[in-house]
C-alpha cells in the first residue's frame, strides 16, 4: 500500500468516525450530550484536516512530516473532576447516548486497528 492510499484510507475512517458523532448530536434530545457528541465530532472533523494536509503535502513535496496534532478533548483528570462535581446529579436514562458511544468505540477501534497495521 502507497503512503498515498494509506492516507486516503485514513481520511474515510475519520470521516465515518465523525459522522457517528455527528448523528449522535443530531439524535440525542440531551443538551449535554449533543454538546459532547458535537465537540467530538469536531474532534474527528480536526484528524480529517490534519491527515488531508498530509496528503496535500505528500502530492506537492513528495515527503511526509509529522506535525503535532492539537486536541481540544479535556483530559481525564478533567473529566473525572467535572463528574466528581456533579455527583449529586438527578439519574437520567442515557442508553440511546450509550449506543452510539458503542458504535463510535467501534469506528474508533477500527481505525485505531488501521494505523497500528501502517
Amino acid at each position: 500500500m502507497t503512503n498515498e492510499e494509506a492516507i486516503g484510507i485514513a481520511i474515510e475512517l475519520e470521516k465515518r468516525v465523525a459522522q457517528v458523532y455527528r448523528e449522535a448530536a443530531a439524535a440525542t434530545n440531551d443538551e449535554i450530550g449533543q454538546r459532547i457528541f458535537s465537540a467530538l465530532a469536531q474532534e474527528e472533523e480536526g484528524h480529517v484536516a490534519y491527515l488531508q494536509h498530509r496528503a496535500q503535502q505528500l502530492s506537492a513535496d513528495g515527503a511526509l512530516t509529522v506535525e503535532p496534532l492539537a486536541t481540544s478533548v479535556p483530559t481525564p483528570e478533567s473529566l473525572i473532576r467535572t463528574a466528581d462535581e456533579a455527583g449529586g446529579a438527578t439519574p437520567v436514562d442515557r442508553s440511546q447516548e450509550m449506543e452510539y458511544l458503542r458504535q463510535a468505540l467501534q469506528a474508533e477501534e477500527e481505525t485505531s486497528a488501521f494505523y497500528e497495521r501502517m
